[in-house]
């Protein structure tokens, strides 16, 4: 699977502006992202408040849909689905 990664997401993974990860049957959004962070650690507080709970303003997409529009971190995922991280950002 792809991951694409913006902002400070990407910073945190080396400079690289996606990753490809390796899909399990029965992964969740969850699962990824908690394997994700292990292989690049400086993405954890760029994700989570708390562990399991996402940052208020983190967008993950899955196929063009905010997880937070369905079953959040719980949001099945497959081998061919595509993803998008973006971390918050400040501005106005």
């Amino acid at each position: 699977m792809r991951i694409r990664l913006y902002g400070l997401l990407r910073d945190a993974a080396d400079r690289r502006t996606a990753v490809e990860m390796d899909v399990c049957e029965g992964e969740t959004v969850g699962s990824l992202l908690e394997r994700l962070v292990a292989q690049y650690p400086r993405m954890r507080p760029l994700l989570f408040a708390r562990p399991g709970v996402l940052l208020p303003h983190v967008m993950l997409v899955v196929n063009g849909r905010d997880v937070r529009d369905g079953r959040g971190l719980d949001t099945p995922i497959t081998p061919e689905d595509d993803m998008a991280m973006f971390p918050p950002s400040a501005g106005g």
